[in-house]
């Protein structure tokens, strides 16, 4: 399972995961602001380091921060 992390009051982030949703034909990735309650649970099961500031990927159980996420969510999405 892939999960994106998203800095819920960002307006850089919320823009990124509609373009997400958009390019994700087959429904690979689930999302969840950092801010939420499923959110802070993801955070605390995976012992994410949490700025809160950022985006974060969870893909097979290892943890991306920052640019390092934008590349391994680049490599999944098609268009």
């Amino acid at each position: 399972m892939n999960i994106i992390l998203f800095d819920g009051v960002c307006n850089l982030c919320n823009n990124f995961v509609p373009f997400l949703i958009k390019y994700d034909k087959n429904n690979i990735f689930h999302f969840a602001a950092m801010q939420t309650m499923a959110g802070e649970n993801i955070i605390q099961e995976y012992r994410v380091l949490n700025d809160r500031k950022s985006v974060i990927l969870i893909k097979n159980g290892m943890v991306f921060y920052k640019s390092d996420a934008v590349i391994e969510i680049a490599k999944q999405i098609t268009g």
